[in-house]
């Protein structure tokens, strides 16, 4: 039997996986990518502690379980800079479940869309 486990903190949430260079035309900052967190049902909101003033890595870990997620707190947020983050402030975040279930659906678009482009590249090319 197989199952998803939501605590693993490998790097398979890690930002930078999406964003590495592409060969092609597909960029993640110029598709729907970034909108499609922003747009995720809020799942929550809490109110940010002294603690975790400057600090989206610990509010993302109190929320998730995991530091890697600071850029989903930030952007859902539309914050920029750690500095934005005050001691206070309501802070709304999107369902981990939401989060992971995005990732699974982007992954596999992508490997879709390479996969399809070899196989049209290697049609070009035997024609």
């Amino acid at each position: 039997m197989y199952y998803l486990d939501l605590n693993f903190d490998g790097d398979r949430l890690d930002l930078s996986k999406y964003l590495e260079p592409y060969s092609d035309d597909r960029d993640p900052l110029t598709s729907d990518f970034l909108m499609q967190i922003m747009d995720m049902p809020k799942g929550g909101e809490i109110s940010l502690s002294a603690d975790m003033e400057n600090r989206p890595d610990l509010i993302s870990y109190s929320l998730y379980g995991s530091t890697k997620l600071w850029w989903v707190v930030a952007l859902y947020n539309s914050r920029i800079a750690y500095d934005e983050f005050k001691a206070g402030d309501k802070i709304k975040y999107p369902d981990k479940s939401q989060i992971e279930e995005y990732f699974f659906t982007a992954q596999a678009k992508i490997k879709l869309e390479d996969c399809l482009a070899k196989r049209v590249k290697g049609m070009s090319d035997a024609g």
